[in-house]
């Protein structure tokens, strides 16, 4: 696995909920490769679980966005590129 996807597994362990990882990073983990530079990794989680990820003490890299008219900090989180 991709030391930048097993992170945010390692950040997530605690979370009750259920993930996915999402966008480009996906595709990857489908191809078995690293097809391209990524700055971010996208997750999916299902919207009624939101507030289960707020109370993870690990994720201080998560920052609020809008995203398709969604409410900031309501609706969607995006994670902030790897340093």
């Amino acid at each position: 696995m991709f030391p930048e996807v097993e992170e945010v597994r390692r950040r997530l362990t605690d979370f009750p909920g259920d993930y996915w990882i999402a966008g480009g990073w996906a595709v990857d983990l489908r191809l078995g490769f690293q097809s391209r530079p990524h700055k971010d990794i996208e997750i999916a989680i299902d919207r009624r679980e939101q507030a289960l990820l707020r109370k993870l003490p690990d994720l201080d890299r998560i920052e609020y966005d809008e995203v398709e008219g969604l409410r900031i900090g309501a609706d969607d989180y995006v994670c902030k590129p790897f340093e």
